[in-house]
C-alpha cells in the first residue's frame, strides 16, 4: 500500500516505475530507479548517496537507539538483491507486453522444468558477521524464531543442532522451498510466442508456519 501511495501522489517517482514498461531497458537503469524508488519508501531525508549507504546508517542509528540488535528484515535490501528482483519484475512486464525474454537471464535460474529465483549474487553482509550467525533450534528451522532465517541466511556447520544440514534452512531445500511457495505458471501465449515459462511476480511478504 505504501508504494501504491508513493506511485498515486509522486509524479517523478511514477516516471521511474515506468521504466519497467520500456524494452530493451538495461539492468542499471532499472537498479538506479529501484533504489530511488526504494529510498523513497524508506523516506530518505539525508538523501543518501545510495541505498548501501542508508541502509549502514539506518543500521547503525537503529542500533544507537535501541541498544540491541536491530532485525535485519527492517532493513532495505542490499542492493545485489534489489537488482535481482528488478530484474525478475521487468521480465514478468516484459512477458505480459509480449516480449520475449530469456528467463535465465532476468533473475531466474533453472533447476530441471522449474524457475528457482536468485536472491541474490552476493553476501548480505560481511564474511566475519555472516560467520557469528548461528541458531540453536530443535526443530526443523522452519519459522524466523531460527537466528538464521531471521536474518535471511541458510544455517551453516556452526548451528549447534542442524549444522547447516539436516533442517528446513539448508541450502540443499532452496529448490524446495522456492517450488513450494512461487511455482511458476504457464500461459499459452508465452508457450506459443517465447517457449518460455511465465512467472508470476515473486512475493517478498510470504509468512512461514510456525515450527512445531
Amino acid at each position: 500500500m505504501k508504494l501504491v501511495k508513493l506511485l498515486l501522489q509522486n509524479d517523478s517517482i511514477r516516471a521511474l516505475a515506468l521504466k519497467f514498461y520500456e524494452p530493451d531497458c538495461l539492468e542499471d537503469e532499472l537498479l538506479q530507479c529501484a533504489e530511488t524508488i526504494t529510498l523513497a519508501l524508506y523516506k530518505d531525508k539525508e538523501q543518501s548517496s545510495s541505498l548501501g549507504t542508508f541502509r549502514y546508517n539506518l543500521f547503525s542509528t537503529n542500533l544507537a537507539k535501541a541498544k540491541k540488535e536491530t532485525p535485519l528484515e527492517c532493513l532495505p535490501p542490499t542492493s545485489p538483491a534489489l537488482l535481482q528482483h528488478c530484474k525478475r519484475v521487468y521480465y514478468q512486464i516484459q512477458v505480459w507486453l509480449q516480449h520475449r525474454l530469456d528467463p535465465c537471464l532476468w533473475g531466474w535460474t533453472r533447476q530441471g522444468n522449474i524457475l528457482i529465483p536468485i536472491m541474490s549474487e552476493a553476501d548480505p553482509a560481511p564474511k566475519e558477521l555472516l560467520q557469528e550467525v548461528s541458531c540453536g533450534c530443535q526443530g526443523p528451522c522452519k519459522s524466523k524464531r531460527c537466528n538464521c532465517r531471521k536474518a535471511g541466511l541458510k544455517c551453516t556447520p556452526a548451528c549447534k543442532v542442524c549444522r547447516g544440514k539436516s533442517c528446513n534452512n539448508s541450502k540443499r531445500w532452496t529448490a524446495t522451498e522456492h517450488h513450494d511457495s512461487e511455482t511458476p505458471t504457464t500461459t499459452d501465449a508465452c508457450e506459443k510466442d517465447c517457449g518460455q515459462t511465465t512467472v508470476e511476480p515473486d512475493n517478498d511478504d510470504l509468512t512461514e508456519d510456525d515450527e512445531t
